[in-house]
């Protein structure tokens, strides 16, 4: 165990696999931190029972012990590493204080004991074995340097929600205030940028095999350093950095935190993220609980008539709420107002909202489906309101010319006002071209990266001149009747 100067102790894991590629094995090896944080202004109670005895660097020193002796005693590694240094400079210390803790506690002062009696690699491949286990009865780890109010108790600001291009904090947009730096940042010359603005070694750059047994381990968190095919289900056993330290490279999906992307659209129904960091979106979770505020009856009584899947279930979701599809129907037509809003929280970037008309009850494939989307016009001003619903602008979904690949998410992630500048004219900065017929700015390395950044996608037509970008990590298709790369 190792205790950090950030007020957490954490639990070194080595994992070892193997990998063959090429008629070759190769050894990886990877060591994963498991820690637990203490508030600074937390005090720990000592629990003399949990100690045996307290002795001073002077005194191990005096009984012949080394620092092999503490290792064996699985003392704290940056305990050990200031005892073997004590040792080296041969001086004198009575205020470094080594406690011999009483089994089995452990940790600086004694502090820790597993609930079970078992080891902690143990510990380890039973949550791996059983993880959809320990995600249902463990709570969210939550980024808490960052002051984020998003409005729901039922989630937290996670590290993967910072830069991600979306406003998650609805007191201040905190998350997203000084992401302009990372997307500006430029990488050497024998570097390569990641999507998301990190530079690696251009050695690292699709050096792996694209066949079904590849060694798959990205240096860029978004994995856009290697081709974007992975084995999303692998990560349910898999605790190391490839599954555990990742960012989604979809800028829509929604990040579960455990290695696994889903769309954003599907974690509202079905198919929710196993360690319900999604629940706050999700309207299945805590279905029954008429506490719940985020969604209303009205948006229940209307799942119940337009989503097949609660209409094949009908007495397992809906019978609390009517007797039939046929009454749930007549109720939410008759009982309801005529255009709702649900959920209560934005959707996305901190003031997209979606909404729904108590007459639409015909089918909705996905059972999520909105009849139109409220939005701040001040925020996104590309897309023609149709309506205003109360204080919001909104806007029919059927004027969006939606598709399975083309969601309301993708057309309002292109108002992200990052990139906005005062000029309507030119950009400034000679690495960012501008948005046709737009006061925004993007990077040029966004240019047919495959997702659109400006509302019209611009960005990705031919109209962008990918070709004149100069760029080497591109490659140019000169077959083609059109240059393209």
């Amino acid at each position: 165990m190792m205790i950090t100067d950030f007020n957490h102790d954490c639990f070194y894991s080595p994992i070892t696999k193997s990998a063959s590629l090429n008629e070759t094995t190769y050894i990886i090896e990877q060591i994963v931190e498991y820690c637990i944080r203490t508030l600074s202004k937390e005090i720990i109670d000592i629990n003399e029972k949990s100690i045996s005895s307290k002795l001073t660097f002077d005194e191990l020193k005096k009984n012949n012990i080394t620092s092999t002796d503490l290792m064996q005693w699985s003392s704290p590694i940056d305990l050990i590493e200031r005892y073997e240094y004590f040792l080296q400079m041969n001086t004198t210390s009575a205020t470094d204080v080594f406690y011999n803790c009483t089994p089995p506690w452990f940790g600086s002062i004694c502090q820790y004991r597993f609930v079970l009696n078992q080891s902690f690699s143990s510990f380890i491949q039973m949550r791996i074995d059983e993880r959809k286990l320990f995600d249902e009865n463990t709570t969210l780890t939550c980024y808490i340097h960052m002051k984020c109010d998003n409005h729901s108790f039922l989630t937290c600001l996670d590290w993967r929600d910072i830069c991600d291009g979306k406003v998650n904090c609805l007191d201040d947009g905190e998350d997203e205030k000084y992401c302009i730096e990372l997307e500006m940042n430029r990488c050497e010359e024998n570097e390569y940028q990641c999507q998301n603005g990190m530079c690696v070694n251009e050695d690292f750059l699709s050096d792996e095999d694209i066949s079904p047994f590849r060694i798959y381990n990205p240096e860029c968190l978004d994995g856009s350093d290697e081709i974007r095919v992975k084995d999303l289900a692998s990560c349910a056993r898999d605790s190391s950095f490839k599954c555990e330290d990742v960012l989604c490279p979809q800028h829509t999906n929604f990040n579960c935190g455990d290695g696994t992307c889903l769309a954003v659209e599907v974690t509202r129904g079905i198919i929710p993220c196993t360690n319900n960091r999604d629940r706050a979106m999700n309207y299945m979770f805590d279905w029954n609980n008429p506490v719940d505020a985020r969604y209303s009856r009205c948006f229940k009584t209307l799942m119940c008539v337009s989503y097949p899947f609660l209409s094949r279930n009908f007495d397992k979701y809906c019978k609390n709420l009517c007797n039939n599809t046929q009454e749930c129907k007549i109720q939410t037509i008759k009982d309801c107002p005529p255009a709702f809003i649900a959920p209560t929280l934005p959707v996305w970037d901190g003031h997209v909202r979606f909404g729904y008309f108590s007459n639409e009850t015909t089918i909705r494939r996905s059972g999520y489906e909105p009849d139109f989307v409220c939005y701040n016009k001040d925020l996104c001003s590309f897309p023609i309101p149709t309506f205003t619903l109360d204080s919001y602008t909104c806007l029919h979904t059927n004027q969006l010319n939606l598709t399975s690949s083309y969601t309301v998410y993708d057309i309002f992630r292109a108002c992200n006002q990052l990139f906005k500048t005062d000029n309507e004219n030119t950009c400034l900065d000679p690495t960012t071209v501008r948005c046709s017929g737009t006061n925004k700015c993007i990077r040029k390395r966004r240019i047919m990266d495959g997702f659109a950044d400006c509302y019209d996608g611009f960005d990705e037509s031919i109209a962008a001149n990918s070709c004149a970008l100069n760029d080497k990590h591109r490659f140019q298709w000169s077959s083609h009747p059109i240059p393209q790369c």
